[in-house]
């Protein structure tokens, strides 16, 4: 049987009820509470809190692959939640680019530098 309590918009719930109810745990007022502390837990679960590692000194790319191999090995052996692997990939994808940006500024500020100097 499916719970009986419908949606803001006046939809069915479509949830199965509890045994001996005409509600799902959700919408069981009996459970109002708990299924209130539940939701909440739930939120408090999946905010990545924790230290994963020691901190890691980044200054080059081959310091990202070394990086990136210890969180890979991290999530492989669930040291560490996918999650926290998702963001780091990504965010040293991001470290990757602005370190490139900066390498070839840096580059092409030197060659502007030595055609100046040989122009004068």
């Amino acid at each position: 049987m499916e719970c009986k309590s419908q949606t803001i918009n006046g939809r069915a719930c479509g949830a199965n009820a509890q045994t001996g109810s005409n509600y799902c745990y959700r919408h069981d007022p009996i459970n109002k509470e708990k299924s209130l502390l539940a939701s909440k837990r739930g939120g408090e679960n999946r905010r990545l809190q924790e230290v994963f590692g020691e901190p890691v000194k980044i200054e080059s790319a081959n310091d990202v692959k070394t990086f990136l191999g210890i969180v890979i090995n991290s999530i492989w052996t669930g040291r560490a939640p996918v999650q926290a692997g998702t963001a780091l990939g990504f965010l040293t994808r991001c470290w990757l680019d602005a370190y490139e940006t900066s390498e070839l500024e840096k580059r092409l500020t030197e060659v502007e530098n030595k055609l100046n100097i040989q122009i004068k």
